[in-house]
């Protein structure tokens, strides 16, 4: 013997049949101790000429970013569409070319990171892989017998990137993430 539950539905139980109804509500509240955060894992690539980048500081998990204008290191919530970087190559030489601004990264005119329009002797840059994962990334000093490291200096509430006279292993350490 059938029966409706609801005149205008299709939807009819037997009577010899058992059945639970279980409420559920509209809405879910977890305790968030209940999820510990698990570091967001990423496949790192070995940067090489004709891929795209995202280049981000392992130490601090922030991302080169060209912002007004200026070389900088952002966290993630703050990014603009200025943080992908295509690789060249010029005489064995990588560069880095800004998606955004089509500009390649710089250390002209000053040892402040910068951009400027050509892959040139001032846009080179050599990578060396470091033990502990990732790649410091060294420019060259002017007449090219030597090579600084890119490392991370205070500049007006943000964070600047600039080549200095200190050792390799005081360089920032970058990682690659192909886009």
């Amino acid at each position: 013997m059938a029966s409706s539950i609801d005149q205008s539905s299709d939807i009819s139980f037997e009577d010899d049949v058992h059945s639970t109804v279980l409420l559920t509500p509209t809405t879910t509240v977890a305790d968030p101790q209940d999820f510990p955060e698990r570091p967001v894992k990423v496949k790192t690539s070995i940067p090489c000429r004709g891929k795209t980048f995202l280049i981000r500081d392992t130490k601090s998990g922030h991302v080169l970013s060209l912002s007004d204008g200026k070389i900088s290191l952002l966290p993630s919530n703050q990014l603009g569409s200025a943080i992908y970087w295509s690789c060249h190559e010029t005489n064995g030489w990588l560069g880095f070319k800004n998606l955004a601004s089509g500009e390649y990264l710089s250390y002209y005119p000053k040892e402040h990171l910068t951009t400027q329009p050509a892959h040139r002797a001032l846009e080179y840059f050599c990578l060396r892989m470091v033990r502990k994962g990732g790649y410091v990334m060294l420019a060259q000093v002017e007449g090219g017998e030597k090579l600084w490291p890119v490392q991370v200096l205070a500049d007006q509430g943000l964070q600047r990137l600039a080549k200095a006279d200190i050792a390799v292993e005081k360089g920032v350490t970058w990682e690659f993430i192909e886009a």
